[in-house]
């Protein structure tokens, strides 16, 4: 194997041709990006947050600030990309698929930031950014998840925090700055906490107690909360900040019917998407030694610390989801890079190299994109139902201004349709599922609901969609609706089928 590299503290300055190298990069990551992510803009995504986050940014846009005429538990931060999101494209569902696609480039360009200025390795940097973007297209990474949004941000996080320990110069300024961007993570999931709390306690360390820069790095993290508490506070709203974004997500951790115990055989399994980043990882800290000299294992235990934070952030939330891992893989794509360019590659010459690197890209790139096509997630690709309906409601059901009530299907056919919602819970799962952490009693909700007179109702024939719902609170609506609410179509697609009732 060939020599270890060496690592030493970051000093750069920037010349004429390394800036011509760096937007080569940014160019390639945008390019690569687009070219693994393009396909998918147009997929309507069967996932019932994205449509929820961009409804709340409308609301938001339009002057009615979260957590008010539209409920839900996530950071104020989310939902002002989602904001921003509707501002640039409207009810176009390409929106949230561009801003994913931007934090997927985002990401890409620190983990070669990281690679290129602490593991002292170009090759390691490009390898980490061709292989992240193709992982985030399973794990839920083709609907526009907080998980994946948030990524950038603790990426960039984690270069300022560990330049932060490797300057001489304005270690200070640069843990803010990490401060800065892991708290912006923080306002747009909750869970960015413990990667928060990893890097705390790696600049306490290394401060020897609560130095300058772990005390600027806290500083930095409280920016962001406190701009949204002002903010708040100015609109009268700080109490709907405080049960959405605090209370009520400490209440989330009781799980959707999963048991703690269950976790540790959830978690594992949930990394068959991603199971080559799982092997090349474990194949990097076993071959630590051997990749790098000693003065550069602090590198890697770093950045393995880092991925035990993220792991715990998918730990505590009992690994319900798959979206809960998409943190996780940029530290994932860090080893596995690390141990294919400074382990792998320098052993290999001429056309065993060649052939070597062809035959690893070409398999870390295709796993994803066909476990993508055999495993549940291709139902993301291939239902256009929801357009269906939402096209029939629009032009064959609606007037202006009527409201739809779905219960138990998709809320986004509420975008799609154009139509109101008559009610603060326009997720299913907020109402049909036991989910205290909404503050309201579900059945009460929807005898509310009914009596509004809603014009349609949408309800998935095939029962039942969600794993947590009571059959006595999807059935409600039906029950109340008796007599008033006949069957105008339904809709057969994605292995289900959906109906329509309106009002006779």
């Amino acid at each position: 194997m060939a020599k270890p590299i060496l690592c030493s503290d970051h000093r750069r300055s920037i010349s004429g041709r390394q800036a011509a190298v760096w937007l080569a990069v940014a160019g390639l990551a945008a390019l690569w990006t687009l070219v693994v992510r393009g396909p998918y803009l147009d997929v309507v995504a069967l996932d019932g947050d994205e449509a929820l986050f961009l409804m709340i940014g409308k609301a938001w846009a339009s002057g009615h600030p979260p957590y008010t005429v539209i409920w839900d538990l996530k950071p104020p931060g989310l939902y002002l990309i989602y904001a921003a999101v509707w501002s640039m494209f409207g009810d176009d569902l390409v929106g949230p698929k561009v801003a994913c696609l931007a934090a997927v480039i985002a990401t890409s360009l620190g983990l070669y930031v990281f690679a290129a200025w602490f593991l002292k390795s170009r090759r390691t940097g490009v390898a980490a950014l061709l292989l992240y973007p193709p992982m985030t297209l399973v794990l839920d990474g083709l609907a526009s998840k907080p998980d994946l949004l948030m990524t950038p941000f603790l990426a960039w996080g984690a270069v300022a925090a560990f330049a932060s320990l490797r300057s001489r110069n304005n270690r200070s300024a640069v843990a803010l700055a990490a401060g800065l961007l892991v708290g912006c993570a923080g306002m747009v999931k909750q869970t960015a906490a413990f990667e928060a709390a990893y890097f705390f306690f790696a600049l306490a360390i290394a401060d020897k107690g609560l130095g300058r820069r772990a005390m600027a790095f806290v500083a930095g993290c409280a920016f962001a909360p406190m701009l949204f508490v002002f903010w708040f506070t100015k609109l009268g709203l700080v109490n709907a900040l405080f049960q959405g974004a605090v209370l009520s997500a400490f209440q989330r951790l009781g799980g959707d019917g999963v048991a703690f115990t269950e976790t540790p055989v959830r978690f594992l399994a949930m990394l068959k998407p991603v199971l080559p980043l799982v092997i090349g990882a474990g194949l990097a800290w076993c071959e630590r030694r051997r990749l790098v000299s000693e003065g550069c294992r602090a590198e890697l235990s770093f950045i393995a610390g880092w991925a035990g934070a993220s792991a715990a952030g998918a730990f505590v939330m009992r690994a319900m989801y798959a979206a809960y891992f998409q943190p996780l893989l940029p530290t994932l794509t860090l080893l596995t890079a690390a141990f294919l360019m400074l382990g792998i590659w320098p052993a290999l010459t001429g056309r065993a190299r060649t052939a070597t690197a062809v035959v690893l890209a070409v398999c870390a790139i295709a796993y994803p994109m066909v476990f993508l096509q055999v495993s549940q997630e291709h139902r993301l690709i291939a239902n256009r139902t929801p357009r269906e309906i939402g096209a029939y409601l629009r032009h064959e059901a609606l007037a202006p201004g009527d409201s739809i009530y779905v219960v138990d299907y998709e809320p986004v056919v509420y975008l799609l349709a154009g139509a109101t919602a008559p009610t603060r819970f326009v997720l299913p799962q907020h109402l049909v599922c036991p989910f205290p952490a909404s503050g309201v009693q579900a059945d009460q909700e929807i005898i509310r609901i009914m009596a509004s007179r809603p014009r349609c109702l949408v309800l998935a024939a095939s029962r039942r969609r969600m794993a947590c719902e009571q059959e006595t609170l999807v059935r409600l609506p039906e029950r109340l609706g008796e007599g008033h609410y006949t069957v105008h179509q339904r809709f057969v697609g994605g292995g289900e089928a959906v109906d329509v009732l309106c009002r006779q």
